[in-house]
């Protein structure tokens, strides 16, 4: 795991600096940041899935693993915090895509799966966290394609609704709130699983749509997938 290192924040220069190893290795993982502590939650290697999550506390440079990890096992998952808790979604299990999603309080230490499902199962795809209680899940992949549809899940009664569709399907791309009421999605891969998505779309949850966004490089400088993106404040 490495850490970035920005100009302005009192470096001479930007930069990734590496910390404590996780203690067991896995891929396709989800990353959220809550109370200090960055929890990695599942993942797993290509012929297993892990339902274990590690905290790792960057002033300490150490990991713990949680006593409890996640109900169910998930790979390519995704997560973000809402209301000062980590929700987690989708993913696969074994050769199935899951429609599920998970929330973990620290001050209960326990993950607990909400009864609402999504309308549709995804894996590899993006979420993040609009206002206070809106949690945004971007396209992804469903076994076949990937898919342009998105649900946002209510955290005051958590439920999922449907929301406005992409212009076109997007997995193993990245998504970013902006503000409180306003998403951005960018990179991936199209339906077909071959080509680059290089649309970069802005999501409203006020207006409930998508509209373009051009990005300063022009479209081609998104041909990229499988990465993930935060939004830094300078």
């Amino acid at each position: 795991m490495e850490f970035p290192r920005y100009v302005g924040n009192g470096d001479d220069q930007d930069g990734w600096s590496t910390v404590a190893p996780m203690s067991k290795i896995r891929g396709s993982l989800a990353l959220s940041f809550l109370g200090g502590t960055f929890y990695a939650i599942g993942g797993g290697i290509p012929s297993e899935q892990y339902s274990l999550v590690e905290g790792y506390n960057p002033i300490t440079d150490r990991w713990r693993m949680l006593p409890q990890g996640l109900e169910t096992p998930r790979f390519a998952l995704a997560s973000s915090v809402v209301k000062g808790s980590i929700v987690c979604v989708g993913g696969l299990k074994g050769t199935e895509y899951l429609d599920t999603a998970e929330t973990f309080d620290p001050r209960e230490g326990r993950w607990m799966t909400l009864p609402s499902r999504m309308s549709s199962r995804r894996g590899s795809f993006a979420v993040c966290t609009l206002g206070e209680t809106s949690l945004l899940a971007i396209g992804g992949f469903n076994g076949s394609e990937s898919v342009a549809s998105c649900e946002v899940l209510d955290l005051r009664s958590g439920k999922w609704r449907p929301a406005a569709s992409m212009s076109a399907g997007r997995a193993f791309g990245g998504g970013v709130a902006v503000n409180a009421d306003q998403a951005l999605a960018f990179g991936g891969l199209a339906s077909n699983m071959q080509n680059y998505n290089t649309a970069m779309e802005m999501y409203s949850l006020k207006d409930d749509a998508w509209t373009p966004f051009m990005p300063a490089g022009g479209p081609g400088s998104l041909m990229r997938a499988f990465f993930s993106a935060v939004a830094v404040e300078q």
